[in-house]
């Protein structure tokens, strides 16, 4: 192989791979820009966020010490933020909704909705669904299982009493 071929080849890996790298930083800096802006939306209301994650242009966090969880729909366009005092609740459970058809899974359901619900401790309150997945609006599941399944441990961890 020549110098010459070995130059070009150079040029053009460079050439298609720096792009790449920028923009992969560039989308965690606004990711993390996202979160501290959301974080100190949270705080103005006088929550303390201990906990945070952005998926699908939602955004979740949890104040531990307060017990009260942080949640913004749609970050792009600033809409109300929903507050949610933990001391109401005796448990967080995930629910998915299926619907039987093709898919790659064994079980051959497709998920249609995926939802944290948390459970009343009393009888005068209902229960509040957190949607983490609803196929009217996402076309796929990508990561939201994985994030509901962190997120009902962070939540039932949260309404836990301190001892």
């Amino acid at each position: 192989m020549d110098l010459a071929s070995l130059l070009i080849g150079t040029g053009l890996l460079v050439a298609f791979l720096v792009p790449v790298f920028l923009i992969q930083g560039a989308n965690k800096r606004e990711a993390a820009r996202k979160i501290a802006d959301l974080t100190k939306k949270a705080q103005n209301s006088g929550i303390n966020i201990s906990k945070s994650e952005i998926w699908n242009e939602q955004f979740i966090g949890v104040d531990s010490d307060r017990r009260i969880v942080f949640i913004q729909k749609d970050i792009n366009n600033d809409s109300t933020g929903m507050i949610i005092g933990l001391d109401d609740f005796v448990s967080c459970r995930l629910t998915t909704e299926v619907k039987g058809g093709k898919s790659n899974s064994q079980d051959g359901q497709r998920i249609q909705k995926i939802s944290l619900v948390l459970k009343s401790g009393n009888s005068t309150s209902s229960d509040i669904r957190i949607n983490f997945f609803d196929n009217d609006i996402n076309m796929s599941v990508q990561n939201e299982l994985e994030i509901a399944k962190r997120w009902e441990a962070n939540l039932n961890n949260a309404m836990r009493p301190a001892s």
